[in-house]
């Protein structure tokens, strides 16, 4: 899903924050933005999926909070460099979690439809070349 490596970036460049690492607990696969810092790391965001509830501290200017769909915990997101407010971090967390689902419902549509338009042009091509067919289904500009 293209939309989760763009994710990190977007907060980073939004909030102006120095560093964010997303965590998805079903690919068990962190994406990031910006630089490399040590407390964003696998574990610290894997413990906040376990934990279930934000962890905001203000000494190392560190946020962790889990991303639910509902109420159950899909993964977690770590930012650094910039303090946000509970209420900030929990509204960035449930557009993370919409935006995942909306992109996942898209994709499925796609492919379940893919096939059915296939069978669809199937009949019409089945007695002429494969190459008009494919002709007559190009706009006009580029045929």
């Amino acid at each position: 899903m293209e939309l989760v490596n763009r994710i990190p970036g977007q907060i980073v460049r939004a909030f102006e924050v120095g560093a964010t690492a997303l965590f998805l607990a079903d690919k068990q696969k962190v994406y990031r933005s910006g630089p490399v810092v040590p407390q964003l790391d696998t574990e610290s965001l894997k413990a906040i999926l376990a934990r279930d509830e934000p962890v905001i501290d203000v000494a190392n200017s560190v946020c962790f909070l889990p991303v639910r769909m509902g109420l159950h915990p899909v993964g977690s997101l770590g930012i650094s460099g910039t303090v946000l407010s509970r209420q900030t971090l929990e509204a960035i967390a449930t557009l993370i979690a919409v935006a995942m689902e909306h992109a996942r419902a898209v994709e499925q549509v796609g492919q379940t439809e893919a096939p059915a338009r296939r069978k669809s042009f199937a009949p019409r091509c089945s007695t002429q070349s494969r190459m008009r067919c494919a002709r007559r289904l190009l706009p006009s500009k580029l045929r």
